[in-house]
């Protein structure tokens, strides 16, 4: 605007002097020509027509400045237009930068993905070709398994028949001893027998002595409690499970709470005393 307006009023102020000095050259230069013609015209009708040529000039300067302000408002507008034009376009980039940013890690995604595929795909193809070896080698082993069950039931249930025969027989041959030689027993749940013995103190017949046995896994008989404790029992036990004669263990081990209470009983005093 203040570039504008300076042209304006130089613009004004260079025709105004190139008027004045046109109008004093003529003046000068005519000499006494002008001094006779000014005497022939009006003086106020020359001011009146200066007048109207410096009105139309005001006019055709308003015009132009107001011509200047129009363009120059016409050239802001469009100035402020382009630049907005411009930051869109710069948004715009922003925004196609982004997203050809996001499809760039998107397409390395997937072609690592592509790549895993591949490589699951190969294992695949490895496994499916090592499978038939390993499906008969498979069904060998579940045979051989299935044939080891087999015989593991048929050892369990000829344990379990041994076990149960052992177990009848010691009832049988306990019955035979309750009835001389004052012996109990009892048949615990799991699987343990427990001897009680009387009439072993002459004096206190009613006094008992106990002791317990079980098979284990091994189907040997392993003793669980003796009361009181007697000497003699390992040999005692190795040779039950030597001949499996239970019969003659309950006669060894009677035998062996009979010296232990003969020896704990007092010396008996000779009738010459």
């Amino acid at each position: 605007n203040i570039h504008n307006n300076t042209q304006v009023q130089t613009f004004f102020r260079e025709s105004t002097m190139s008027a004045a000095a046109v109008t004093s050259h003529t003046f000068t230069s005519a000499g006494t020509s002008v001094s006779a013609h000014l005497k022939k015209v009006n003086v106020n009708e020359f001011r009146e027509e200066l007048e109207r040529h410096r009105e139309v000039f005001d006019n055709w300067v308003q015009n132009m400045m107001k011509n200047l302000e129009i363009a120059r408002e016409e050239h802001e507008e469009n100035i402020s237009g382009q630049r907005a034009i411009l930051h869109r376009l710069t948004q715009q980039e922003k925004l196609l930068q982004a997203s050809a940013e996001k499809i760039k890690i998107d397409l390395e995604q997937q072609y690592r993905e592509v790549e895993e595929r591949g490589a699951e795909l190969a294992r695949s193809r490895k496994l499916e070709s090592e499978l038939p070896p390993k499906l008969e080698a498979y069904q060998a082993e579940v045979s051989d398994l299935e044939q080891r069950l087999v015989t593991r039931r048929k050892a369990l249930t000829n344990h379990e028949s041994v076990r149960k025969y052992k177990l009848d027989e010691l009832s049988k041959g306990l019955e035979l001893f309750r009835q001389y030689l004052g012996l109990e027993f009892v048949r615990k749940s799991d699987n343990r027998l427990r001897f009680t013995f009387t009439h072993i103190v002459r004096e206190d017949v009613d006094k008992e002595f106990s002791f317990s046995i079980f098979l284990n896994e091994r189907d040997e008989y392993v003793l669980h409690s003796c009361r009181p404790r007697v000497s003699g029992t390992s040999k005692l036990l190795y040779e039950l499970n030597r001949s499996n004669d239970l019969s003659r263990f309950v006669v060894d081990m009677r035998q062996s709470f009979k010296m232990l209470a003969a020896a704990s009983l007092p010396p008996v005093a000779s009738s010459n005393s």
